[in-house]
């Protein structure tokens, strides 16, 4: 996902126009137990990939995804985060 999905054009465009990206690593022994309780906070479950688009400002899990995706199928979870955060809040900018 890091490798092909995450910098396609279809995704990369949604997450650098819309998105605060924040990741944890997991794949590493420094604060391992730490991360992967805020994984299991946020997102209920440490199985990876997984992946959580949260209600800005309120910490509320709007949506989530697990496992590898296609670019499509990644870019089509982001645009229904969009639309779900904008039944929240009005129209975003630039959308």
């Amino acid at each position: 996902m890091e490798d092909n999905v995450l910098p396609s054009p279809a995704v990369a465009e949604i997450l650098n126009a819309h998105y605060v990206e924040a990741r944890l690593f997991t794949d590493t022994e420094e604060n391992i137990e730490r991360i992967l309780e805020l994984q299991d906070r946020l997102a209920g479950t440490v199985a990876n990939p997984t992946f959580v688009l949260v209600e800005p400002g309120a910490e509320r899990k709007l949506y989530q995804l697990q496992g590898k995706r296609s670019a499509q199928t990644f870019a089509r979870f982001l645009e229904a985060g969009l639309a779900r955060t904008e039944e929240k809040v009005g129209r975003l900018p630039g959308r």
